[in-house]
Formats: C-alpha cells, sequence, structure tokens
C-alpha cells in the first residue's frame, strides 16, 4: 500500500489522484496574480491622471476636482481662517484674489492682489453650440465666462517665483471631506491652489478659509464697500471646466 506524500508515493512516483500543487510558501498564485493586477492598475491610474494635468495645464483647463482635491492634499496646501493669513501677509505672504475684477475693484481684503481665475467669454473663439448656452446664461441675468488663460503669468507677476501666496475667492471652498462632500467642497480659490501648486514655482501655497466673507467676519480692514450679496453669487462657466 502506498502512502502519497506531496503527491508521490513513497517509492518517488506520481500517484494516480495527484493533483498539481502550485502553493508558494505563505501565498498562493492567484493572490500574486490578484496583487500584479492592482499594482497595474494603480500605475495605469497614476499615468492617466499624470496626462489629465499635462492637458489641464497646456490648454487652461481644469481636471476633475477629485483629482485636484488629491493633489492638493499630497502637496500639504494647508486653509488658514482670516485672521491667521493677516499675519502671513505681514511676514511676506502674498494674499491673491481670484474673483472677477470689477468686484475686486468694488471691495477686496487690504492688501490683496486680483488675480482673476476666470474672465468674461471671448465669443470670437466660441462654437456655436457654445455661443448659444452663453447667450442662454446672458438672457438669464448671469455672467458667462471661461478660464483666464493668462492666470499663470499675471499670477507669477503679482506673487514672484519662489513667493509664498494665499489664495483667495468669495466663499473659500475645503478640503475637509464630511457626509456631504466626500472630496470636502470645491471652490475657485482652491482651484486657483491647484494650478499655483502644479506650476512649482512657489514655496509655500496656502487657501483661506471662509474666503473674502470670513474676512469680512473677522472685521480685518477692507479697501471699498463689501457686498454681502456677493456671497453664493458664482459666474457660470461655459467652457473650460470639467
Amino acid at each position: 500500500m502506498q502512502a502519497a506524500l506531496g503527491g508521490r508515493s513513497v517509492l518517488g512516483l506520481p500517484s494516480r489522484d495527484a493533483r498539481p500543487c502550485y502553493m508558494i510558501p505563505g501565498r498562493s498564485l492567484a493572490f500574486e496574480s490578484r496583487q500584479q493586477t492592482s499594482r497595474s492598475s494603480s500605475r495605469r491610474r497614476q499615468v492617466v491622471r499624470s496626462q489629465v494635468v499635462e492637458v489641464a495645464q497646456e490648454t487652461a483647463r481644469f481636471p476633475r476636482w477629485d483629482i485636484i482635491f488629491d493633489q492638493l492634499n499630497e502637496n500639504s496646501v494647508k486653509s488658514v481662517k482670516a485672521t491667521e493669513a493677516r499675519g502671513l501677509m505681514d511676514k511676506g505672504y502674498v494674499l491673491v484674489d481670484v474673483r472677477p475684477p470689477h468686484i475686486y475693484e468694488k471691495a477686496h481684503p487690504e492688501g490683496a492682489q486680483n488675480v482673476p481665475l476666470f474672465q468674461k467669454v471671448n465669443f470670437r473663439n466660441f462654437s456655436v453650440s457654445g455661443y448659444l448656452r452663453a447667450a442662454a446664461l446672458a438672457l438669464n441675468g448671469v455672467t458667462p465666462v471661461e478660464p483666464n488663460p493668462d492666470f499663470r503669468s499675471q499670477l507669477l507677476e503679482a506673487a514672484g517665483e519662489g513667493g509664498k501666496i494665499i489664495m483667495a475667492c468669495e466663499a473659500g471652498g475645503s478640503l475637509i471631506p464630511n457626509a456631504s462632500f466626500s472630496h470636502g467642497k470645491e471652490s475657485r480659490s482652491l482651484k486657483a491652489a491647484w494650478k499655483a501648486v502644479v506650476s512649482k514655482k512657489y514655496s509655500d501655497i496656502k487657501h483661506l478659509s471662509g474666503g473674502v466673507y470670513g474676512w469680512y467676519k473677522a472685521d480685518l480692514p477692507f479697501q471699498g464697500q463689501y457686498d454681502l450679496e456677493n456671497v453664493g453669487r458664482t459666474p457660470n462657466v461655459v467652457s473650460g471646466e470639467d
């Protein structure tokens, strides 16, 4: 009578009911295959994200918000409250107000530099469908806008290469996930911060929590008369955002 040992008889010959055994100590080939597939998928996602970011940089467009959110966190972009931002300005930080020029000119935090993230639509560069959409928005009293193609160069002029900046829009947005917003709450100042991050030209980039409205609530100095009606009012974008 033969006793099967690892699929072989005591005589060293394969037993009739022997089945191939592909076990690796501690791991199976199936487990290794799943790991390789996972690593391959991760690499593909990284390549795709890199390509999306590269296109966005070259065309003034923006990638999906979740990509922006991840990159801001990967690069340790921090949000600061108005009072802290004011103190940082005394240490050389530049407060960059990314709101439209006509709103900035009416009222803005004292010392802030205006570098608009968006501009009014240039209809000469529009497709027929884009023109019709913009016209429909205009009829409803909404000013259609598009990404400012000169944002990066204007930001560099305002802050200087290697400068330290704090991005501000009307309400601020958030990088803190919650039950309603798994990737925080997107905003124009956070998108502007992303533009600064991918340009790799600034030594520190922060974001104004609560936005210009938070500055107003903190009773910090303004130039001009702040209009509370601006809070929550965001011009619609008809091109350039994905």
